[in-house]
């Protein structure tokens, strides 16, 4: 059985090539030049080089674990791998880029021989088995990956593809006896909790002040508060045809190419944070209610290869992680003024 095997594929091909709801981690890639990569915004934050290079090192140590391989070097140097950073000896750009591509290849081809089983192993030293770690490439990447969007519209470049988006070819298998369910749930509530290496949304919130909300680095670029609006405009959106509800009356153009800018109705930031936190409740909710083979029912309510519920489910989860990854950077660029 490969359905939760099969789920984690989807979502790393959503990260790395597909845009339906990211920008895709491979173009992100490009248009950097050494000296921009390797640039500090400031004392503290990383450069780009340094944010995939972070990145690339626990693909690796993903993929050595997915294909049974030992990783005591790497173990090692954990502690230098830490809050985006890397490594000092690991490469600078463009090769940087290439290892990323390397390693995250390697992750794909150790995954493709595993199944559903295989994923149920514990990880010696670790309190998570391999599901946790393979899974945490897609929620851990794609929140790198908003940050490489946003420091890419810092410099004014366009980061959406010019060509037709790619979609998932077919369904994952259903077995229900694969929980897909409880997975899906557990894996919200660890992305939204700060459980799968990234940062607890709620405390995120709780910690930002109504003059950080609104600060805009340029003008080109959105502030904390648009992303907020942004997340939980499409959380909103998902959640009511999940609960049997209509969207159709919801400004979608206005959010879909990003966080709308200058939006007439944008709330003050305790009622915009409040009404994130409450929209992010709403979709727990209406997944709870789900049955298992409901998860794999067409909803027809947008583009047809995106209308199964699970797909929805796992783009909210990788949508608010990847604007995750851009609201701690912002935080961290406001705190450094």
């Amino acid at each position: 059985m490969r359905t939760k095997t099969s789920l984690i594929e989807e979502m790393l091909a959503e990260v790395w090539q597909n845009y339906f709801w990211v920008d895709p981690m491979n173009k992100l890639l490009d248009n950097w030049t050494p000296a921009e990569a390797d640039k500090l915004l400031h004392k503290g934050i990383p450069s780009v080089t340094q944010i995939v290079n972070h990145t690339a090192f626990w693909e690796e140590v993903a993929a050595r674990r997915i294909a049974g391989k030992t990783h005591e070097d790497l173990t090692q140097r954990f502690d230098d791998a830490h809050d985006g950073l890397a490594p000092s000896d690991m490469p600078r750009w463009p090769e940087a880029a290439e290892n990323y591509r390397k390693q995250r290849a390697a992750v794909g081809s150790a995954l493709d021989k595993l199944s559903d089983a295989d994923l149920t192993k514990p990880i010696p030293g670790e309190n998570f088995t391999l599901i946790w770690s393979a899974v945490g490439r897609a929620v851990h990447d794609v929140y790198h990956a908003g940050q490489l969007s946003y420091l890419h519209q810092l410099q004014g470049r366009e980061t959406r593809p010019e060509h037709e988006m790619t979609i998932p070819s077919a369904l994952i298998k259903y077995d229900e006896k694969a929980e897909l369910k409880k997975f899906l749930i557990d894996l919200i509530d660890a992305a939204w909790r700060g459980q799968m290496w990234l940062h607890d949304v709620k405390t995120l919130l709780e910690n930002v002040s109504s003059k950080l909300a609104s600060w805009q680095p340029k003008p080109n670029v959105p502030t904390f508060a648009e992303i907020v609006y942004h997340m939980k405009f499409w959380k909103e959106y998902v959640t009511l045809p999940l609960c049997g509800q209509s969207n159709e009356n919801m400004p979608r153009a206005e959010q879909a190419n990003g966080p709308g800018r200058n939006l007439a109705s944008m709330p003050g930031w305790d009622v915009l944070r409040e009404s994130l936190l409450s929209s992010h409740k709403s979709f727990r909710k209406a997944i709870v209610a789900f049955t298992e083979r409901d998860l794999m029912t067409s909803m027809k309510i947008g583009h047809p290869a995106y209308d199964f519920p699970y797909r929805l489910i796992y783009g909210i989860i990788l949508h608010d992680s990847y604007h995750l990854g851009q609201l701690v950077l912002l935080q961290e660029m406001f705190n450094a003024l």
